[in-house]
């Protein structure tokens, strides 16, 4: 199989405001000065067959991306899924890596199992147990059948250029507490100065940012490319409104 050749931040990704998650539901994000270019994705972990596994569903290229990248050098099939579609399989053997992905016409289904590389690397039993809705917003993940599954929270991101990657959570199962005390009053929910555990590590800023709406947690956290400046940061999401509509 070969995959397509690009610079590493010249990729055509679908982005937009609007996103679907694996359940249905909906988030849209509005904002004045709003760049939604950059890709979405939605990680999340199903429990079924005595085993928990975790899965991403992401933009379709982000496969090509990171066989290209982060595992470079990997060797990479391609077969068709009896239900439809292709699964994209990598392993690498030195450093150890494998990937594996559900590609539909708009958005992947990624498994990247840990432990050591499978010695026969095959379409992951997780699939087996899952049926997949493909659209144009998002990508829809159900149990398939009588096959007993059951989901833990979905965390969606999505990357803002020149600030950082918006992590959004539903409250009640977020992994990170809202303080109890009053935050700073944005247009449209409360924020917070969130220290990153063990210090910026090369991140731009040394602090992220945590925003709750009647919908949502949103942490703004920095890599090492974005604004060193916390004001900047800040003053985009004191008016940013992030829903998140059940489905």
């Amino acid at each position: 199989m070969t995959v397509p050749t690009r610079p590493r931040t010249e990729w055509a990704w679908r982005g937009g405001p609007t996103f679907t998650a694996p359940d249905g539901s909906r988030l849209q994000l509005e904002q004045p000065w709003l760049d939604s270019s950059q890709p979405w994705s939605a990680t999340f972990a199903v429990r079924t067959g005595g085993g928990r596994y975790g899965l991403t569903v992401a933009e379709v290229g982000a496969f090509d991306w990171h066989v290209t990248y982060p595992m470079a050098g990997a060797e990479v099939t391609s077969s068709r899924y009896a239900a439809g579609g292709d699964v994209l399989l990598a392993s690498r053997r030195e450093p150890p890596d494998y990937r594996a992905a559900w590609r539909g016409r708009w958005f992947e289904l990624h498994h990247r199992p840990a432990g050591p590389v499978p010695a026969a690397a095959g379409i992951p039993r997780v699939f087996e147990a899952l049926r997949f809705t493909d659209t144009p917003e998002g990508m829809l993940v159900w149990p398939r059948g009588a096959a007993r599954v059951s989901f833990e929270p979905f965390r969606i991101a999505k990357q803002l250029p020149g600030l950082g990657q918006l992590r959004i959570e539903r409250p009640g199962g977020a992994s990170v507490a809202v303080p109890r005390f009053r935050g700073h009053r944005g247009r449209h929910g409360e924020i917070w100065r969130w220290p990153l555990e063990g210090g910026a590590s090369g991140r731009a800023r040394d602090e992220s940012l945590l925003l709750a709406t009647p919908t949502a947690v949103v942490q703004l956290v920095p890599g090492p490319r974005d604004t060193p400046d916390g004001d900047t940061a800040l003053a985009f999401l004191e008016q940013l409104a992030v829903t998140w509509e059940p489905s």
